[in-house]
């Protein structure tokens, strides 16, 4: 994952300093805002395994993701996201997501910001992400393989444990035995 992350601000003309090499155990280790999708489901388990080497005993893994499930059972292909975020200096943000749906299984979400000044777009930004959705399951499995228990399984962003059929993000806390 930190090898793609630093591919990922290259490609972005952005400098950010990451490293494999952490000297302590924490109480908490987090994966948020669907970074375990930028890796391939072998890499996700190795991460998961990665992060569970950093927590204490009696400690937590934490992970937030899009439902991946339901995305695949639903196969939308267009999210137009209807309220435009208005900056601070007034200029209104939209934001639009192609999703394409491909044979492997990943899925690339080709993003349109357009930017709006006093009713004319002023400047558009495009670029596109090539993700590698995984089932729930899968990690649901190696955290139990990793002895984690008392897995909580909750919609984001309520925090309430519900089902999950219906919602886009879920979030899982995960107790390290």
């Amino acid at each position: 994952m930190l090898r793609q992350a630093e591919a990922n601000a290259r490609a972005r003309s952005v400098r950010c300093r990451l490293t494999e090499h952490f000297d302590g155990r924490f109480d908490c280790v987090m994966s948020t805002g669907n970074t375990l999708a930028h890796v391939d489901s072998a890499d996700v388990c190795r991460t998961l395994c990665q992060m569970d080497a950093l927590v204490r005993p009696g400690s937590y893994i934490y992970l937030d993701s899009r439902n991946w499930d339901l995305e695949f059972k639903r196969r939308q292909r267009f999210h137009n996201f209807q309220l435009p975020y208005v900056k601070p200096d007034g200029e209104k943000v939209y934001y639009v997501q192609v999703w394409d749906f491909h044979a492997d299984g990943t899925v690339t979400i080709n993003i349109l910001n357009a930017y709006e000044r006093e009713g004319r777009i002023v400047r558009q930004d495009v670029w596109e992400e090539h993700l590698h959705p995984f089932p729930l399951a899968l990690v649901q499995e190696q955290l139990t393989a990793l002895v984690y228990r008392d897995v909580r399984l909750m919609n984001l962003p309520a925090f309430i444990e519900w089902p999950l059929d219906g919602s886009n993000w879920y979030c899982l806390l995960a107790h390290k035995a």
